[in-house]
């Protein structure tokens, strides 16, 4: 079933892998340069600018981590070349690709290994994943990390020896923080991370995976304190971001017109006014059809940008202190009151629409078409050294063309994997899986279904923010149809 009996590297050495890495080498330097000639310039959206400017001023902005902008300054210290960029994420995304799919194989063995060499082209031939890394945006970076975190976590729960448990753990913290300062989405691996050292560490070696919780948690808060801070030079205001109080309130726009709050029982005054001029306009907040949306973030027409300018006229106070001041003491307080008093509608207007836009994504700004204004002209020439008169451009669209098609592969897989999961359970006491296989696929699954839920309840999901869980879900439908034995009835 496992090649447990050789060491990880001697299988990788063996003639079939061997050749299948060099087959898949040559795949990415093809996938490589076909993407970098019709794609010149890397894509992106608003963001990107806004990465490119806290690099080049070498501070955190107020609204996004600061890690990805960090991982530009690194970059630049060798390359000023956008192309450098390009080529390291790639390159990156290639080797977590391959290290996860090849720690799945070397765990879980199909009978056949053309099953095998299936799932390894489903989980590497991944437009979305391999068109990210042509972007200066913080995705193809948190997804590669993702998939270093889980391939670790796979062998932290293989590895007998205390010495290789706790390298293997310490590397997931090292890996988690990262993630942490590259999104704040990665925030939600800390529960993941504390259920897998209690899963190991609660019958024995107890102090080993108290430590480790310790160290998790040290580091954790420094990253916290280290955001306040930031957020409090910046801006004056003490919060560790303002920007997940505007995610709540966009969310909860979503019930507003369908509910009829008691708007004189609030008992905080900002959130009084703030609801009671949101409902004069609820009219505006309505959507089409069975979706939702994060345009109340970014349209200045619309009543969260509108507020935000009007108060910054009240208070006579800067664009970025009044967006971090509303996050924190008015949308934030305002999309807790929503989901607390009307969980029923919450769910019918915010989290259902929400949940079919994971399983069917059909927004998305990258992939729509190519962006030639992502980046600043000015920022492209004094972060990337590009010539002030040259033309951003491409060569084609075909991202944009095959965009149409990604919802509906998306939902097979999405069928496919619900599938699997049942099938496991349905046929798990024929299935021949030792402890350790076992806890490996309840963690894989569980991290599929937490990215699941936690997107489901933060925010209004695009197509990119599948690109971490692809290559799991594919491991999961591998897993739980083709590699295993069974008993017979």
């Amino acid at each position: 079933m496992s090649s447990y009996a050789k060491p990880f590297f001697t299988y990788l050495r063996g003639k079939p892998q061997r050749l299948e890495l060099i087959v898949w080498g040559i795949f990415y330097v093809i996938a490589y340069f076909l993407i970098i000639y019709s794609y010149p310039f890397p894509d992106g959206i608003s963001d990107s600018g806004a990465y490119v400017s806290s690099a080049l001023h070498h501070s955190y902005d107020g609204y996004r981590p600061y890690g990805y902008s960090q991982f530009l300054i690194l970059i630049h210290s060798f390359s000023t070349s956008f192309r450098l960029v390009v080529f390291v994420q790639f390159l990156l995304n290639a080797l977590g690709t391959l290290f996860f799919v090849f720690t799945v194989r070397y765990f879980f063995q199909s009978c056949n290994v053309w099953i095998s060499r299936i799932f390894t082209f489903v989980a590497v031939f991944s437009l979305i994943s391999l068109y990210l890394a042509d972007t200066i945006l913080s995705d193809s970076l948190f997804t590669t990390l993702t998939l270093f975190w889980l391939a670790f976590g796979l062998w932290f729960l293989y590895e007998k020896r205390t010495g290789y448990k706790v390298l293997f753990s310490l590397i997931q913290i090292i890996l988690l923080i990262s993630l942490v300062r590259i999104r704040y989405t990665g925030l939600f691996y800390t529960g993941i991370q504390i259920l897998l050292f209690i899963a190991e560490f609660y019958k024995k070696k107890q102090w080993i995976g108290a430590g480790l919780l310790v160290v998790l948690s040290l580091l954790l808060l420094d990253v916290y304190q280290k955001q306040v801070e930031a957020t409090k030079r910046v801006t004056g205001i003490e919060v560790f971001s303002g920007f997940s109080g505007w995610q709540m309130a966009n969310n909860a726009l979503h019930v507003l017109p369908y509910v009829e709050p008691d708007i004189k029982k609030i008992p905080d005054s900002q959130v009084r006014e703030f609801m009671q001029i949101a409902k004069n306009a609820d009219s505006t907040l309505i959507l089409d059809g069975f979706s939702t949306s994060a345009k109340f973030l970014w349209d200045n027409n619309l009543l969260l940008k509108r507020y935000l300018f009007y108060q910054m006229k009240k208070r006579n106070w800067i664009y970025l202190k009044t967006w971090t001041f509303l996050g924190k003491n008015v949308y934030g307080k305002f999309g807790s009151y929503m989901l607390k008093k009307y969980p029923l509608q919450y769910t019918r207007y915010f989290f259902l629409p929400n949940l079919w836009g994971i399983l069917y994504p059909t927004g998305d700004q990258v992939f729509l078409s190519f962006k030639t204004d992502a980046i600043p002209a000015k920022l492209l020439n004094s972060w990337f050294g590009v010539p002030s008169d040259v033309k951003v451009s491409s060569r084609g669209d075909w991202i944009g063309k095959v965009s149409p098609f990604l919802p509906k592969l998306r939902l097979i897989i999405w069928i496919l994997f619900f599938f699997s999961v049942l099938w496991f359970f349905i046929k798990r006491k024929y299935l021949v899986f030792s402890e350790k296989e076992l806890k490996m696929w309840v963690f894989l699954t569980l991290f599929v279904f937490a990215y699941l839920a936690f997107h489901v309840y933060a925010s209004p999901f695009e197509v990119r923010y599948i690109a971490p869980i692809h290559v799991p879900q594919v491991a999961i439908i591998y897993l739980s149809f083709f590699a295993h034995k069974t008993y017979d009835k």
